[in-house]
């Protein structure tokens, strides 16, 4: 099995994209709205993982993520971290995770919680 995406949905789908693209460096694929009221935005990341955002302005809950995560490996791991630590969404780390690698999480817009990683051997 290959597991090439996941769903987010969103309250506020400029904010979401805006972290996606601007800061985790994502490219947007499309953006379509398959009907009224709804709004589709595909971001691919570097292996081909694709991140769909989900907004429906006919919503009447919040969109709920938590418990919701995913792990990412970054080049940009430093710039990451540094920008993170800059808008306050560093939630826990940095750490060293068995011997090998380091990370640090964050949450983006919706309340998903991201690991981001890098080997230690990186760390030069």
């Amino acid at each position: 099995m290959k597991i090439n995406g996941l769903t987010i949905r969103t309250n506020d789908l400029e904010k979401s994209k805006v972290f996606y693209r601007d800061y985790l460096g994502m490219v947007i694929e499309s953006e379509f709205s398959p009907f009224e009221g709804t709004h589709i935005v595909i971001l691919t990341a570097e292996n081909a993982m694709s991140i769909e955002l989900l907004f429906n302005v006919r919503a009447n809950i919040k969109a709920d993520n938590s418990g919701v995560s995913f792990g990412m490996h970054s080049s940009k791991y430093e710039q990451l971290l540094q920008t993170a630590r800059e808008e306050n969404i560093v939630t826990d780390g940095p750490r060293i995770l068995g011997g090998r690698f380091e990370c640090f999480f964050i949450t983006d817009p919706n309340g998903v919680g991201i690991q981001v990683t890098r080997e230690i051997s990186e760390k030069m």
